[in-house]
């Protein structure tokens, strides 16, 4: 490895040696937070989108004929793209897509548990209006393979509109511990109007309520008061918070197309006797001007807390403001929209 044989401890170790093996460790710490962060249990997050664990790879039916697009820019809900389908059946065909997770499982292995979801939504329309389509989740079960989807639940069929529409799939009841198809579509001949159809989906999320700590805490943000708020470079957000003891309250920003991924801003100390917090907040660069950007406060337990403090320490020391995922909370979190006029 060394072509001097004869280097020394205190030679390897020198001033240069140690800030690259200091880079080395803190880069490795940065890592291995992040990845803690990403894989928390499902159970604690307001949301997580289809794509953060499942990919579209389950074709199935007639599927020479379905063509997919996932970066469609012609029409989305949420910037910058939407997923386009298009189909052309033949009488008497079917076609549809699952998304699944691990990519291309009919049960060879095992999903994710989402459980605590409350329900699946997703946004849609059609290219012209009037397409039928069925939209589901769960329902994998293959024949002689180990894993099966622990559920079942579908939206049956529905027309679609012209404009963005939510729709919802109900999952209260359902058991989520084991989830291999998070997401589904199917189409039949029978319910086109056309030799074609051509329809849009967007923003394909899981939701989770909080019953259990929704009504042992209180968070208010009181700076910016209401949405839409003009702010600049920066501005200090305040608020006021009853939490329990052993949790924290921190403040997460992100740009408003910058879906599932946020900037941790800092933790709020809350003032034992006025209840009041603040947090210093960063809007970005100048060419975000113009954008509308969210604001989260959130609270986390000491495990999540501790990584929070980890990613600013780290970014902090190497520069690297790497966006994130929301970490594992408590409650719903409380959130304000602002814009950005100047910097």
């Amino acid at each position: 490895m060394f072509k001097n044989k004869h280097i020394s401890v205190s030679n390897l170790f020198s001033q240069k040696s140690w800030r690259f093996f200091t880079f080395l460790v803190v880069g490795f710490i940065f890592f291995i937070s992040i990845r803690s962060m990403n894989h928390a249990s499902y159970g604690g997050q307001t949301t997580i989108y289809i794509d953060q664990e499942f990919n579209p790879t389950g074709w199935i039916g007639d599927k020479k004929s379905l063509y997919l697009n996932t970066k469609a820019t012609d029409t989305f809900h949420s910037l910058p793209d939407s997923i386009r389908v298009e189909y052309h059946p033949a009488e008497g065909k079917w076609a549809g897509l699952y998304w699944q997770t691990p990519p291309e499982n009919w049960g060879s292995e095992s999903g994710i548990d989402l459980s605590g979801a409350t329900k699946l939504t997703f946004w849609a329309r059609g290219a012209e209006g009037g397409e039928v389509v069925e939209f589901m989740a769960g329902g994998i079960n293959s024949p002689g393979l180990v894993y099966k989807d622990s559920f079942h639940a579908s939206t049956q069929k529905i027309e679609l509109t012209k404009t963005w529409k939510q729709y919802s799939i109900n999952l209260e009841g359902h058991n989520l511990s084991n989830v291999i198809g998070g997401f589904a579509f199917v189409i039949t001949s029978h319910w086109l109007k056309s030799g074609k159809i051509i329809f849009y989906i967007d923003d394909i999320r899981y939701e989770w309520k909080y019953k259990k700590w929704d009504d042992k805490l209180s968070i208010n943000i009181t700076n910016p008061n209401n949405d839409g708020t003009e702010v600049r470079r920066s501005l200090v957000v305040e608020g006021t918070a009853s939490i329990p003891s052993g949790t924290h309250l921190w403040v997460l920003v992100r740009r408003e197309d910058f879906e599932g991924l946020w900037w941790p801003q800092g933790e709020g100390i809350i003032d034992p006797i006025s209840k009041k917090w603040k947090v210093p907040v960063q809007f970005g660069i100048p060419d975000d001007i113009g954008w509308h950007f969210d604001l989260v406060a959130i609270v986390v337990d000491n495990s999540q807390h501790a990584i929070l403090r980890n990613y600013r320490i780290i970014a902090m020391k190497t520069g690297d403001w790497r966006p994130i995922e929301i970490p594992k909370v408590l409650a719903s979190p409380t959130m304000r929209s602002v814009i950005k006029v100047g910097h």
